[in-house]
């Protein structure tokens, strides 16, 4: 998967995610969440609230991890 034009990682967090209406091609930066228990709530919450489309997410590089897993 080639890199989304929202693609804007921030120190501190391991995910972002990714909203694509299904009419248009590019994907639009939702958040940023910093462990997979905090994605997967998100995840949950945006499915809920969002019209129909297709959220993605994308693990940062692990240069922008935090070292105790919490944002800086």
């Amino acid at each position: 998967m080639s890199r989304p034009k929202a693609y804007a990682p921030v120190e501190g967090y391991r995910y972002q995610l990714f909203y694509k209406h299904p009419e248009v091609r590019e994907l639009d930066h939702l958040d940023y969440a910093k462990d997979q228990t905090e994605l997967f709530y998100m995840l949950e919450e945006y499915h809920l609230c969002m019209t129909p489309g297709t959220l993605r997410y994308l693990q940062l590089p692990k240069r922008y991890w935090s070292k105790e897993g919490k944002p800086t």
